[in-house]
Parts: C-alpha cells; sequence; structure tokens
C-alpha cells in the first residue's frame, strides 16, 4: 500500500465518520446550535472531499510520471539533476542572508546621529533635531534635560 492510498484511505474513514454526525442540512434556520454543528460538518464533509479529490489526482499524476518500473531511474535522473540546482540555491540564499545581515544591520535602517549643538558630548537623533530645530533650541534654552526634549 502506497502512501497516497493510506491517506486516501485514512481520510474516507474520515469522511464516513462526517456522514454519521452530519445532519442532512434541512436546518430550520432559527440559530440553534445544532444547525451551526451541522452548517459546520458538512463544509468539513465538502472540504475533506475536495481534499480527497485532489490527491487522487496527485497520486494518478505521480503514478503517470514514476510508473513503477522505471521508478528509481527516473528519481535517481531527476536527483542528479536537481541536487546541483538545490545546493546553489542553498548557497546562494546563505549568501543573501548574511550579507543582509552585515551589510544592512539585519534589514534595519540605522539612525544617524548627531553631536548636539549646545550641549558637549551628547549625542542625538539628527532626524528628530532635523524635524523641528527651533524647538529644540526653545527647550535648550529653557533648561529641559536632553531626555525630556526627545
Amino acid at each position: 500500500m502506497t502512501i497516497t492510498h493510506y491517506i486516501l484511505l485514512k481520510l474516507n474513514e474520515f469522511v464516513l465518520l462526517l456522514n454519521n454526525y452530519a445532519y442532512d442540512g434541512q436546518a430550520a434556520d432559527d440559530g440553534s446550535a445544532k444547525d451551526l454543528l451541522s452548517y459546520v460538518l458538512m463544509k468539513l464533509k465538502e472540504w475533506f472531499f475536495a481534499v480527497w479529490h485532489f490527491i487522487e489526482y496527485l497520486a494518478g499524476k505521480i503514478e503517470e510520471i514514476f510508473p513503477p518500473e522505471t521508478r528509481s531511474k527516473t528519481l535517481h535522473r531527476w536527483l542528479a539533476v536537481a541536487l546541483p540546482c538545490l545546493i546553489g540555491g542553498l548557497v546562494l540564499l546563505l549568501c543573501f542572508c548574511c550579507c543582509k545581515k552585515c551589510c544592512c544591520r539585519g534589514g534595519r535602517r540605522s539612525v544617524r546621529m548627531m553631536r548636539a549643538p549646545g550641549k558637549e558630548g551628547v549625542v542625538i537623533p539628527r532626524n528628530v533635531f532635523a524635524r523641528n530645530p527651533m524647538l529644540y533650541f526653545q527647550n535648550l534654552r529653557a533648561g529641559r534635560p536632553i531626555e525630556e526634549i526627545f
């Protein structure tokens, strides 16, 4: 028994279980919990039938692409072609991630800093000062601490 047949068997068991618990869908629409449960179970059943048909389709395509007689040889051929491509892609992805962390500082924009005018040895964010320099100087002349200004 292949894995696809096993999955289909388990899906079929679950659908039969849903059929046993689901109602016929002829609800009275009075908003009761029984109507809601019936609706949810019907939608679950529909969804599992869709998944079931999709898995059957995939199983058929796999059997078509990899017939049992030549499955081993075909998989080895595909692996010989795909493995170098996968390794190359992983190396490129690793290089990209490392460059992003080193060169872009983890993808975050760094805040540009400047020396605070009128305060010795204090560094402030440039964008805050550039946004409203007049307010900065008013607060500085009023004697407010630098933490309060920002």
